[in-house]
């Protein structure tokens, strides 16, 4: 009794935390509430069946026909949890056709799987068969929540989270407390490693989110921050990018048509940098990379990903149509032919760093990335 109380309590305080959240999307939002409330109503069918059967009240006709119901309810809603909870919260991010197909081969699996139990609860089959449909009803859970954590790792990669232990944890909480309720159902835990899994799950993405620009999925300025105490103990070297002429295109186009253009530039810039460090926008068109990987040719990875961006960011296809009024090939000429990006880079040693701090390094970086954009502006007035 107490720990289904326990367990509601959780769930009830995690619909309410969600509900007045405003750093999560509508949708977000709306599946995190449903799959709480699906949670709090699995508890209470739970609950129910359990003492309607201790009263010994299941041998009225009526009372063994609810007691039924709340396990078809309770069978049918489980599995979809994992679901619900992964599309609200780690599958926010460009997904492959691949993993679409897996989503819909499954979702499509779990839609037939909740038709034979209302099937079976409505032909008076379903006691017949507990014993096996208890048996899928958990292999559904897991399999919902190894695809979960799956998407979980997926959205640590696509947003450059590279500290996947706090996701391990949460996972192996989960495995070790569903191992024990399946052996032993007489435990009574399952429910509260559940909601406390949730309240980890939470907590997890909702400090991850706040390291995230919302704009390009970069990571922003505040983790720039709190990663620059991290590698005061190791070699990297810091890239500072600045967009030239990027005023002109928000003047001329507009700030629509500007985002998309800092969008693509980020999706270039982490794609490119990726194996060797940390992507983050610091705001407006500035850029940093913290590479910690291969630094010694970090010029040239540099070089390469500002042709890149010049070669495939093409202004043109950007102008939303709202924007030409008159002429385009007018407008055309106000803009810069292509995306051109001036940069700096500063390499830093932790044996240094006495003399020759990360801060001072940063400065370097952002001095020569000056130099460079008023050389460009002098030579393109």
């Amino acid at each position: 009794m107490r720990i289904t109380i326990l367990s509601i309590s959780i769930f009830a305080m995690l619909l309410v935390i969600v509900s007045s959240n405003k750093n999560f999307s509508k949708g977000a939002r709306n599946q995190l509430k449903l799959a709480f409330i699906f949670a709090i109503v699995a508890i209470l069918c739970e609950f129910i069946g359990d003492t309607l059967e201790k009263e010994m009240l299941g041998e009225q006709n009526n009372i063994h026909s609810l007691i039924t119901l709340t396990k078809v309810i309770k069978f049918c809603i489980v599995p979809m949890m994992p679901f619900y909870i992964s599309k609200a919260v780690f599958e926010k991010r460009p997904k492959s056709k691949k993993s679409k197909s897996i989503f819909k081969f499954l979702r499509t699996y779990l839609y037939i799987y909740e038709i034979i139990l209302v099937l079976a609860f409505l032909m008076y089959k379903f006691n017949e068969f507990y014993g096996l449909l208890y048996i899928v009803y958990n292999i559904n859970f897991i399999i919902g929540t190894a695809y979960m954590f799956v998407n979980a790792f997926a959205f640590c990669k696509y947003y450059q989270n590279k500290n996947e232990k706090e996701l391990v944890s949460i996972m192996l909480f989960i495995v070790v407390f569903v191992t024990l309720q399946i052996f032993n159902p007489e435990i009574q835990i399952l429910w509260l490693a559940i909601a406390m899994s949730a309240t980890f799950i939470y907590i997890y993405y909702y400090e991850l989110i706040q390291n995230i620009d919302g704009l390009t999925s970069l990571l922003n300025q505040k983790a720039f921050s709190n990663c620059k105490k991290d590698i005061e103990d190791e070699d990297c070297a810091i890239v500072i990018y600045d967009i030239n002429n990027f005023k002109k295109i928000n003047d001329n186009c507009g700030h629509m048509c500007g985002d998309k253009i800092l969008i693509e530039v980020a999706k270039i810039m982490k794609n490119h940098y990726q194996k060797y460090g940390m992507s983050y926008r610091m705001g407006g068109d500035e850029f940093v990379v913290i590479m910690e990987k291969n630094i010694e040719n970090a010029k040239e990875i540099t070089e390469e990903f500002v042709k890149k961006v010049a070669e495939e960011v093409i202004i043109e296809k950007y102008i939303e149509n709202d924007y030409i009024i008159e002429n385009v090939e007018k407008l055309k000429e106000k803009l810069p032919k292509e995306i051109n990006i001036s940069y700096g880079i500063s390499v830093y040693n932790p044996l240094n760093k006495e003399e020759r701090g990360i801060d001072v390094v940063i400065q370097e970086a952002d001095k020569e990335m000056y130099y460079y954009k008023n050389k460009y502006k002098n030579q393109n007035q």
